[in-house]
């Protein structure tokens, strides 16, 4: 099962990674080099099963056009010293075109293993090249110019994991960087930042900087949200994932079909469970708080920095409730809070 991680990158070098991609094709394709359209990647031979790499680019190029077969490996996989040579020669084969392949090897590990596999198989190491780590700077590293929402998320990607600072999310997420149109929207961009994030790093992100964004800025309330949803899918994947495993466990000790199919019911109903949960009392809170704070503006009412704080650390949604009806009902603000000191 591909990961969220995984087709969010498969996207992101697809469809927002132009000026990274034709850098590296330059080294592959000795010619002038035109636009690059998506195809189907699903390869169709007549006699065999279809088989389908991560992504399909057809470059035009004044000769003739190129076919670009995209792999996004996030860990080292063997079988790929026998797909590899199979996808190019498919590709040849339907679309009658030179074919190339770039792999996109997220961590210096994996990256090293991808070059070992390519320089062993001479079929491969003279049209494929590998994208690894030491080819994408840090977003925090590069001019203004150049912080782009593809470098951003292709920072991230490489970067974010193995060193394990959160900064780099802080950095990918100025609004200089999301605004800039490479996506349809703010939040297409801001979804494949926190889509792109490790479970354990987002579950840190989660008791850290979004743990402290409900404020009265409904951009940054907004910015939570999404988090939260996305998060929520996260642990819906991790309780996938803690479901194969233990599936694997209980196989070997009462049989290893039934154990796997016990493991991935229950860790799919728990991550779910869990995700739903935590997007519902977070979306909850969030409603009840904004609910709060128009009733503040609509009466022009000023909190002090005490009474702000309180409203954004509040995690009790009964008495968020509690402060709004108040304030609907003409209470002050000082009357409000005080009533709730008293009891």
């Amino acid at each position: 099962m591909a990961s969220i991680q995984h087709e969010t990158l498969v996207q992101v070098a697809l469809q927002h990674s132009d000026a990274l991609l034709m850098r590296t094709l330059a080294r592959l394709v000795e010619r002038p080099l035109g636009p690059l359209q998506v195809v189907d990647p699903v390869l169709r031979p007549a006699t065999q099963a279809e088989v389908r790499p991560d992504g399909l680019l057809m470059l035009g190029a004044e000769e003739r056009s190129v076919c670009v077969v995209i792999e996004v490996q996030l860990r080292p996989d063997n079988d790929k010293a026998s797909s590899w040579p199979w996808y190019l020669a498919l590709v040849e084969r339907l679309h009658r075109c030179e074919a190339v392949l770039l792999i996109a090897a997220i961590g210096h590990g994996t990256a090293a293993w991808a070059r070992g596999l390519v320089a062993a198989n001479p079929r491969l190491a003279s049209c494929t090249r590998v994208i690894g780590p030491e080819d994408v700077p840090r977003l925090d590293t590069l001019p203004a110019q150049d912080r782009t929402a593809a470098s951003a998320l292709w920072s991230m990607a490489m970067h974010v994991e193995a060193t394990g600072d959160l900064s780099l999310v802080a950095e990918a997420l100025d609004p200089a960087i999301a605004w800039q149109g490479d996506f349809e929207s703010r939040e297409a961009y801001t979804d494949a930042v926190f889509r792109l994030l490790p479970l354990s790093m987002a579950e840190e992100l989660r008791r850290g900087p979004m743990a402290e964004t409900s404020t009265i800025n409904p951009e940054v309330q907004d910015l939570a949200a999404l988090f939260r949803r996305v998060y929520g899918e996260l642990g819906i994947e991790e309780g996938l994932k803690r479901g194969h495993e233990e599936g694997h466990k209980k196989g070997r000790e009462v049989g290893r079909e039934e154990g796997r199919a016990e493991g991935r019911a229950e860790g799919r109903e728990e991550g779910r469970e869990e995700g739903r949960e935590e997007g519902r009392e977070e979306g909850e809170l969030l409603a009840a708080r904004r609910a709060l704070y128009r009733c503040i503006r609509a009466r022009e009412l000023v909190l002090s920095s005490d009474q702000l704080a309180r409203v954004d650390g509040c995690q009790d949604l009964a008495l968020l409730e509690t402060w709004h009806g108040r304030l609907l009902e003409g209470a002050s603000p000082e009357d409000c809070f005080a009533m709730t000191d008293n009891g």
